[in-house]
């Protein structure tokens, strides 16, 4: 990953990897008004992500299984 190894954090949002709190939810957001929302907490330790992977693609069943249909694969993702 290479960046966020600093302690601001990184955030999967809109097809890349976001530093800091980026502002994903109002008070009109689908995820919101019908919980249409997943999340998976991958974390980073020295720079190193383990089972990024996983989270990845635990984040597109999780998507297929509240019936939305993921727009990007975890390979996507992760890369």
């Amino acid at each position: 990953m290479g960046k966020g190894d600093g302690g601001e954090g990184l955030t999967f949002v809109d097809g890349r990897w976001q530093t800091g709190n980026p502002k994903i939810l109002t008070a009109r957001s689908h995820a919101v008004w019908l919980s249409s929302v997943v999340f998976d907490g991958a974390r980073a330790f020295g720079g190193v992500a383990p089972d990024l992977d996983r989270h990845c693609a635990r984040v597109v069943a999780s998507a297929r299984g509240l019936g939305l249909e993921p727009t990007m694969t975890g390979p996507e993702i992760e890369e």
